[in-house]
C-alpha cells in the first residue's frame, strides 16, 4: 500500500503554512493498493498532538481517493501530526511526502492569533540572529560541548 500526503498539495491539506485561529483545515490521504492486494485500507488516523501535549487520534473519515478529516483551530501554538493507516503509522519522509516509520518524524501546523500586528518600531526593520557555536577555529582547541 502506498499512502501519499504532501502538505502544499490543495488536494492533502486544504490551507498551506500557518493558520489563523478559527480556521478549519481538512487533511486528506490518498491511498493506491500494492501490486498483490485487492483492497485497500480499512481504516486510518489522523494523530495529533500540541508540542510536547497529550497524542489524541482522530478517525478519518473514507473517501473516493483514502481518508479524509477536518478540524477547527482554536488555540493558538505549535501542533504536530502524522497518520496511522491499518495500523501502520506514517510520518514526514523524503521531499514532506508520507513514509512508513515505527517513530514517524511529524508535520507541524502553526496556528497564530489572526489579531496579531506587529509593533510600527518593528516594521522595516532587519533583525540578526547569531550562532555563536559557528564562530570556533577549526585547529582543534575549543572542544563541541
Amino acid at each position: 500500500m502506498t499512502v501519499y500526503f504532501d502538505p502544499l498539495d490543495r488536494a492533502c491539506r486544504s490551507l498551506r503554512g500557518a493558520v489563523p485561529r478559527g480556521s478549519e483545515v481538512t487533511f486528506r490521504i490518498h491511498i493506491r493498493p500494492g501490486e498483490d492486494e485487492t483492497n485497500s485500507a480499512g481504516s486510518a488516523e489522523l494523530v495529533f498532538f500540541r508540542d510536547g501535549g497529550e497524542h489524541f487520534s482522530f478517525p478519518m473519515h473514507r473517501t473516493e481517493k483514502g481518508f479524509s478529516v477536518s478540524l477547527a483551530f482554536r488555540e493558538i501554538g505549535l501542533f504536530f501530526y502524522y497518520f496511522s493507516v491499518d495500523g501502520m503509522l506514517f510520518g514526514r519522509g523524503p521531499l514532506r511526502r508520507a513514509k512508513p516509520a515505527h517513530h514517524p518524524e511529524c508535520w507541524q501546523v502553526t496556528v497564530y492569533d489572526e489579531t496579531f500586528s506587529a509593533p510600527e518600531w518593528f516594521k522595516g526593520g532587519v533583525m540578526y540572529q547569531i550562532f555563536p557555536d559557528r564562530f570556533r577555529k577549526g585547529d582543534g582547541d575549543y572542544p563541541l560541548a
